[in-house]
């Protein structure tokens, strides 16, 4: 697929978000993207409107429940988040958890969707996605808490990569934060297809290339699992279509894409 190609200039983007959020810490993650801001940049030119949709892009992860906590607070959650153990009970009850709030989680994600920053017309690309995490809770021990988030480009153009921010790495990079594992990834869209080859059959929106090799990313970290729920739901028509399978079988269909994968 070639070298990720960077949009813009993420230091200036996050000087500028930072101003705005005062935020002082996130956690870092490889396979995500918000831990690599400033690794790799381009001195593209923004405008003025580029930059503050960058930058509330950008608050949203990084001030996402974010706000007020000083440093020690961070490393406290962090600790938290590793020393959490997901015991099998655990998994199972958040499975649970999923299905039967599963109609509320496809609203979240719909009405994030509406967000989406897309320059594609007259009909703009939009995606919705929230990810259910396992967290630690000071009085349960454990909850399962939603995070959401939408597609996002800020100027038009390929993206690959960590620089293609689609809604799936937005609520991750959120969950990442909190979670310790994600138990459901839920996208809403009415789109079928992202542009490289997909197996949905037109029915809904599957994960992008990109996405599937961010998800095997995640899946040897441990952040998702093999059955963790892949949700998919496509609402175009009155008729709303969803397809739901796991993070392990959806990519058993795309073997494919192995040898196209960077080194």
């Amino acid at each position: 697929m070639g070298q990720e190609q960077n949009p813009f200039n993420f230091k200036r983007v996050k000087r500028e978000t930072k101003k705005v959020t005062g935020l002082i810490g996130i956690r870092e993650d490889p396979h995500l993207g918000l831990g690599a801001v400033g690794a790799e940049e381009e001195n593209v030119d923004m405008t003025p409107e580029d930059l503050q949709a960058a930058s509330d892009y950008y608050g949203e992860i990084m001030a996402a429940k974010l706000g007020g906590e000083n440093k020690e607070q961070i490393k406290e959650r962090f600790r938290k988040i590793d020393e959490l153990m997901v015991a099998p009970e655990i998994w199972e009850k958040a499975l649970k958890y999923f299905h039967h709030r599963r109609d509320y989680f496809i609203e979240m994600a719909r009405h994030v969707r509406n967000k989406g920053v897309s320059h594609r017309r007259p009909h703009p690309f939009q995606v919705g996605c929230v990810a259910l995490g396992i967290e630690p809770d000071s009085i349960k021990g454990v909850k399962y808490e939603p995070h959401e988030m939408y597609n996002f480009k800020v100027q038009p153009g390929p993206r690959t990569g960590r620089y293609k921010r689609c809604a799936e790495r937005g609520a991750l990079e959120i969950a990442r934060n909190f979670s310790k594992v994600i138990a459901a990834i839920i996208t809403v869209s009415t789109e079928t297809n992202t542009g490289d080859p997909s197996k949905t059959e037109g029915r809904v929106l599957h994960p992008c290339f990109d996405c599937r090799n961010m998800y095997r990313g995640l899946l040897r970290g441990g952040f998702i699992r093999e059955d963790t729920i892949i949700c998919m739901v496509n609402d175009a028509n009155d008729q709303t279509v969803i397809e739901e399978t796991t993070v392990g079988k959806l990519l058993s269909i795309y073997q494919d894409d192995l040898p196209n994968i960077p080194a």
